[in-house]
This record gives C-alpha cells, sequence and structure tokens, in this order.
C-alpha cells in the first residue's frame, strides 16, 4: 500500500487549489487519510479516504453518476449513489477530490477488484475547453480513427 497523506497536504501536490464558487457548499472532512489510485485495495474495503485524480468519464445513469477517475496509468469507477446535479455536470478532465468508501469488486477499469461509493466531490482544478488530446483518443484503434476522421470530413467508410 502507498503512502497515506493528511487532507490538508493536499494542497502541495497541486498548484492549483480548490475553487470554492465550484464546490458544493458542505465543508470538507479534514482528518481522514488520502490514497492513490493505484494503490487502491480489497485490504481498505470499508474504509473512507480522500483520493484525487482527473475525471476520464462522467455518466450520469437515471439518478445515479457514474465516474472513472484517472490517476496517471491507474483508473477507478467511482459512483455517487445520490442524486447531485453539481456532481453529474463536472466535465471530463477536470481535477476532483473526492471522499470516498471503497467497497468492490468491479471488471470495467484497470482497479478490478475495488469501486468507490463518492460522499463528496470537489473540483480543485478546470481543464480549458476544447483539449486537443482525449484518453480515448489514444486508446481507440486505428479503424476507428479513420471512421472519426471519415465523418468529420462528410465522406463514407467503404
Amino acid at each position: 500500500m502507498g503512502p497515506t497523506k493528511k487532507r490538508d497536504e493536499f494542497k502541495d501536490d497541486h498548484a492549483s487549489q480548490t475553487d470554492p464558487t465550484l464546490c458544493n457548499n458542505e465543508s470538507a472532512p479534514r482528518k481522514t487519510s488520502s490514497h492513490t489510485a493505484k494503490d487502491l485495495n480489497l485490504k481498505l474495503q470499508g474504509e473512507s479516504f480522500w483520493v484525487r485524480g482527473y475525471l476520464q468519464v462522467v455518466r450520469a445513469k437515471s439518478k445515479t453518476p457514474f465516474f472513472t477517475l484517472r490517476e496517471r496509468m491507474a483508473t477507478v469507477q467511482a459512483i455517487l449513489h445520490e442524486s447531485d446535479k453539481f456532481a453529474a455536470g463536472v466535465p471530463k478532465n477536470f481535477v476532483v477530490d473526492m471522499f470516498v468508501r471503497l467497497t468492490g469488486p468491479l471488471l470495467s477499469t484497470k482497479q478490478k477488484d475495488v469501486e468507490l461509493n463518492v460522499e463528496k466531490v470537489f473540483v480543485v482544478s478546470k481543464a480549458p475547453p476544447g483539449l486537443s488530446f482525449q484518453v480515448e483518443d489514444a486508446t481507440c484503434s486505428v479503424d476507428e480513427k479513420m471512421r472519426r476522421l471519415a465523418l468529420s470530413r462528410g465522406l463514407k467508410m467503404i
């Protein structure tokens, strides 16, 4: 398991601070540990802690928002079991802090044995609009890239 940090130590990891205008108005718990996405495992099941990462995927199915949180090469799925318009509306590529409880198992991300139940979400840093590079673009096949290019130019694939 990786090193843990107190919530107050997160501010030294990134230049940008949490923007209070983007946060939900609840105060954040302060005296809990944090873990990196790659270090999450079933030994932490049932524990609550902080995790930080980029939102790679944001899906709001029915009243349950799903997130794929990316930290470098590691990804983990997070679920918010309450309807929260703020959280469901946070765009992809924003950096967020999530106060979560770890559950498991899951099969759709790199961390297949864990899933995070989100208790609180705080935006740390906004992504610039219209980023030229998307993670999804890097992971799709050459055929898919060619199909997208043809569609964007109004051409039909043979």
